[in-house]
């Protein structure tokens, strides 16, 4: 039982153990410690286990959101040539127009693509 007589004797011979322990080691370690932090040489060792793939996750949400501007660009520039009067023309549309929303819209199902595999490989 929790609270019996003898439970309760060895939970405080533990925690008088490990109270002796702390009171015996915390003055050196605290003195190492703050030697290390005065004399600049204190260090700390992080390990993130996860570090890689959040890498990978920024890299690929960057190169997603850099071909998205690219695609903002190309639709915005060519439809503003829709209106310039610039060399051969089809169906009253200039042929750099058409090639600049081609080159969107191919980019854009690339960002799609990315999009929808990358939610697969999870």
């Amino acid at each position: 039982e929790m609270y019996s007589p003898e439970q309760l004797k060895k939970d405080a011979t533990v925690l008088a153990r490990d109270l002796t322990r702390f009171a015996r080691f915390a003055p050196v370690q605290l003195r190492r410690l703050l030697t290390e932090a005065t004399e600049g040489e204190l260090k700390f060792k992080i390990d993130l286990k996860h570090l890689q793939k959040l890498s990978v996750s920024v890299n690929q949400a960057s190169a997603m959101l850099a071909i998205s501007l690219i695609v903002s660009a190309l639709i915005v520039g060519s439809s503003i040539m829709v209106h310039a009067d610039l060399g051969n023309r089809i169906a009253n549309i200039s042929l750099l127009s058409i090639f600049g929303f081609a080159l969107a819209a191919l980019l854009g199902v690339v960002v799609i693509w990315w999009v929808v595999m990358g939610r697969k490989r999870r």
